[in-house]
């Protein structure tokens, strides 16, 4: 008797194990190529956001210095511009023609014994001028002697009000100078020479004549 045993069935199986075990792998393949392509995006990402923040907070940091160099600037600039506008102030007050060192000459030459100035400011065309002294008398003529003096135009009453100092009765005095214009000095004083010269001239004159009615 003869048996036949027919292989394929197991050979048909096999083939299929196979197959399914390659088809397992390439899923398993392509699941952990996605797994790893998933880590590397997220890693990606990540790094970008850390990136991205770390530049957020760089730029933060040159916006902060920049505001600081900015505030230092403005500080300087309004110190500048407040020191320009002292300036153009003195320069004005140079410019416009007052006659103060004349005027501050005047006041060393004029202050009479027993007074002493303390302070002299000047603000537009007046002199403020504050000191002590002995007596009313010596204030008054304080006052006398300015009024007479070149370039002043007027000169306020004193006021005047009594102190001590050291045990000393002493009289305290605030009076104000109001000045000329150097340009009007100037013209006073050139009619004053002017007249000065028209009567030497009239005196030659009149001498000439005399001589020639006597010859």
């Amino acid at each position: 008797m003869v048996v036949k045993i027919d292989l394929r069935a197991n050979k048909q199986a096999e083939a299929s194990e196979k197959e399914n075990n390659v088809l397992y792998y390439a899923v398993f393949a392509m699941a952990a190529l996605f797994i790893l392509s998933s880590i590397l995006v997220i890693a990606k990402s990540a790094w970008r956001i850390y990136s991205l923040r770390d530049e957020e907070m760089s730029l933060e940091r040159r916006t902060a210095a920049n505001n600081e160099k900015l505030a230092v600037m403005d500080a300087e600039f309004k110190r500048i511009e407040a020191q320009n506008r002292d300036s153009a102030d003195k320069l004005d007050f140079v410019l416009s023609g007052l006659p103060v060192v004349e005027f501050l000459y005047e006041i060393g030459e004029r202050t009479p014994d027993g007074v002493a100035l303390e302070s002299v400011s000047m603000s537009n065309a007046v002199a403020s001028l504050k000191g002590v002294a002995f007596a009313d008398e010596e204030v008054l003529e304080l006052g006398k002697a300015l009024a007479a003096a070149k370039g002043v135009e007027s000169v306020s009453l004193p006021a005047i009000s009594a102190g001590q100092r050291e045990g000393l009765s002493i009289r305290q005095f605030a009076l104000e100078v109001k000045l000329n214009p150097l340009w009007g000095v100037l013209a006073e004083e050139e009619s004053a020479e002017k007249r000065d010269s028209g009567g030497s001239g009239e005196l030659k004159d009149g001498g000439a004549r005399g001589s020639n009615e006597a010859d």
